[in-house]
């Protein structure tokens, strides 16, 4: 479904008329089978997964994706805090990586 929505002119808010068809072809299949949220993504990705196999001690998720996380994240708050504007209104992240939103999940949690 989700690259028959995709074109080079895609905008977030922005829906066309082929857009719009295929969600309208679609909408039997999304009240058949509604997306339900099994795991709190936002919880593995702020305290290291304690929900499941990623908050394990000794588990891939501690010894490589975590240290990740941390280190990015300090990177990130560098920059953040030199901005001339920082403490004075919200500032804006744009995460462009490719994964599964982990970063992004743990940026939000700052």
């Amino acid at each position: 479904l989700s690259r028959r929505l995709e074109s080079s002119s895609s905008r977030m808010g922005t829906i066309s008329a082929a857009q719009r068809d295929v969600l309208q072809q679609t909408a039997v299949l999304r009240d058949e089978f509604p997306a339900e949220a099994v795991v709190d993504v936002a919880e593995l990705a702020c305290d290291g997964g304690s929900a499941g196999w990623m908050g394990r001690q000794g588990s891939w998720w501690q010894r490589k994706k975590r240290p990740q996380l941390d280190f990015m994240i300090g990177q990130i708050s560098e920059v953040l805090r030199a901005h001339p504007d920082w403490g004075a209104r919200p500032l804006q992240i744009v995460d462009v990586g490719g994964g599964k939103g982990n970063l992004a999940q743990a940026i939000s949690a700052e």
